[in-house]
């Protein structure tokens, strides 16, 4: 069984009434329940008021989506339907009989009815201009090294589309190009029909589509290059930008359809992005909105609410603080009189009163239980004629050593350390018997014959001389128990002092008491 550390029981207790300290914690917590209840029901409230400012922007950022898509798609079609005109041109019967200028002709009408194109060209088995209605003048060039028309020459995949590039024709404007294979009287490869678009002309497509200053539309093929962004970065659209390594790209990549925050890797701005595929073709086309556009409203709602709440917890917090802290003050100088009333004030150890109520508690909890109860009465020696010679300072100084090397061999809460009266000094170890106690005794005894040794101003080392003793039956009390240290003591002291001696009653073998842990 674990004795009661003694320090549980200082201080008076008042039976029956309620410590004015925990009056004031009980109005502290009662305030901040009630805040805490406030501050719940404002954050549920926000949380709300957040997600309908996110569905809200879901809502705007798939319409401008729909809105792009439409665009795109419908422009997409027309190049796609006139692209099918122009190769149809080299494949049907009925235009077989064509000269190159009727042909011309023809392709410089389909070109001119269908917006945006910046150029239509056919070119042969090799890549040269074998065609250019658009331009007033004959141009001549190879392209065969353009994926525009390495991918039909490979196989007839319909209607390619290729990656950005900058146009050797139109001063390197950047631009796309939708390519379709055309295939000879024997079934061969016999060269290409392309059409060039301008990249800038579909960036003109969303001019009437606002993400916000801090949002954008972008189109970006599977490659992760960028055919535009609005508003660009750089002025120009952002073309070409590659965004292969991003992982909001992947992602959207991946998914092909969907929404999702993140960080943009271009800029740093935290978007919602909604995303989907153009249907038949290999883009994406993505809308982030700004966040800290898309809350702002938010942001500025949660900012004033916290004011109010935090001024208003404030103000009911320092009420309750400035009553608590009257009502502790009150408490602490009751408290600070009933420690003084068992506390030495010198060396901050029990005093005899604590003494006397601990030891009788202990005693009665050995009888109970059967186990072992030891004291050591410590005194100094020649302690008056160290303060005859030193000065009363320095005496005072020598005992609170002795309290310190007391108290770092006390290790248990059991242990009781006490300022029995002047120079003399008691240790109460409950569960030790009488040779663990010598044992503790002697280690005290050598402590504060080193730590006064290392003392300025002392010529020489302070001794003590310790009695021990142990609860026996034949004690009827306390005092009994006291006496029998005092006469353990009192051998020491005849014997020469600065040693440890245990009382004959109790000074058997160390094996007839080892059921304490200081025995070990």
């Amino acid at each position: 069984m674990t004795p009661t550390p003694p320090l549980e029981q200082n201080g008076p207790r008042r039976t029956g009434a309620v410590p004015r300290k925990r009056i004031g914690d009980l109005i502290i917590a009662l305030v901040a329940v009630a805040s805490l209840a406030i501050l719940g029901a404002m954050i549920d409230t926000l949380r709300t008021a957040y997600n309908d400012v996110e569905l809200r922007a879901e809502r705007e950022a798939h319409s401008l989506l729909e809105a792009s898509v439409s665009h795109l798609e419908s422009q997409l079609a027309l190049w796609d339907l006139s692209l099918k005109l122009a190769a149809d041109i080299f494949h049907r019967d009925r235009f077989a009989t064509l000269n190159a200028d009727d042909r011309i002709l023809l392709l410089s009408n389909l070109a001119t009815n269908v917006s945006f194109i910046g150029s239509l060209l056919v070119l042969d088995r090799q890549g040269n201009i074998s065609l250019d209605p658009m331009s007033p003048v004959r141009r001549t060039g190879n392209f065969s090294d353009r994926d525009y028309f390495l991918a039909p020459q490979k196989a007839d995949v319909g209607t390619f589309i290729s990656q950005p590039y900058r146009s050797r024709l139109r001063n390197h404007d950047p631009s796309i190009a939708l390519s379709r294979r055309i295939t000879g009287p024997d079934g061969g490869f016999d060269g290409v029909v392309m059409i060039a678009v301008r990249l800038a002309s579909i960036r003109a497509m969303f001019d009437d589509l606002d993400p916000g200053q801090r949002g954008a539309i972008a189109v970006i093929n599977a490659a992760g290059r960028v055919l535009m962004r609005h508003p660009s970065l750089d002025g120009s659209g952002d073309v070409d930008l590659d965004l292969s390594a991003s992982p909001n790209f992947r992602r959207m990549l991946a998914e092909q359809t969907g929404s999702f925050s993140a960080r943009a890797v271009t800029d740093g701005t935290q978007r919602l992005y909604v995303f989907t595929t153009v249907p038949g073709t290999d883009l994406l086309v993505s809308v982030g909105l700004a966040e800290n556009e898309v809350f702002s409203g938010w942001y500025r709602r949660v900012y004033f609410t916290i004011a109010v709440i935090v001024a208003m917890c404030a103000i009911a917090l320092l009420i309750s603080l400035r009553l608590r802290a009257e009502l502790a003050r009150r408490e602490a100088a009751e408290a600070q009189l009933a420690k003084l009333a068992r506390t030495d004030p010198l060396t901050g150890l029990a005093n005899r009163r604590v003494f006397e109520e601990f030891a009788e508690r202990e005693l009665r909890r050995s009888r109970r239980t059967d186990r072992p109860l030891s004291m050591i009465l410590i005194d100094a020696d020649h302690f008056k004629a160290v303060n005859d010679r030193y000065g009363h300072a320095v005496g005072d100084t020598i005992l609170q050593l002795l309290a310190t090397v007391m108290t770092r061999h006390l290790g248990r809460p059991g242990d009781l350390g006490v300022r029995f009266g002047g120079e003399e000094f008691i240790a109460l170890l409950a569960d030790t018997g009488a040779a663990g106690a010598a044992i503790v005794a002697d280690r005290i005894r050598q402590g504060f014959e080193t730590a006064t040794s290392q003392t300025p101003n002392l010529d020489a080392p302070v001794t003590v001389s310790i009695g021990v003793a142990e609860l026996t039956a034949r004690m009827a009390d306390v005092p009994d128990l006291v006496a029998a240290a005092d006469r353990a003591l009192y051998r020491a002291k005849a014997s020469g002092r600065n040693r440890v001696m245990r009382d004959e009653e109790t000074a058997g073998p160390p094996e007839a008491h080892e059921g304490g842990r200081r025995e070990a």
